[in-house]
């Protein structure tokens, strides 16, 4: 899940919560739930606000190195 539409994190703790609940409840992997919400949250995002482009999710601060620059100047 983007973490830009949601949060996979967030997925994670409640699975961990609530987990024991979802195997009795939910025949369904970690990945195809992702992918579920995921969708979900687009759908939700296009009836209130229309048209979803680049620039409504996209981050402007781009964080670049060349092929030749050390591991840390990534981070």
């Amino acid at each position: 899940m983007s973490a830009r539409l949601g949060g996979s994190h967030d997925l994670d703790e409640a699975i961990k919560r609530h987990g024991k609940l979802l195997d009795k409840l939910l025949d369904i992997g970690r990945d195809d739930l992702v992918m579920l919400i995921t969708q979900t949250e687009i759908q939700v995002y296009q009836r209130r606000h229309g048209q979803i482009a680049c620039k409504n999710i996209g981050s402007r601060k781009l964080v670049t190195v060349r092929f030749e620059s050390r591991l840390e100047d990534g981070r």
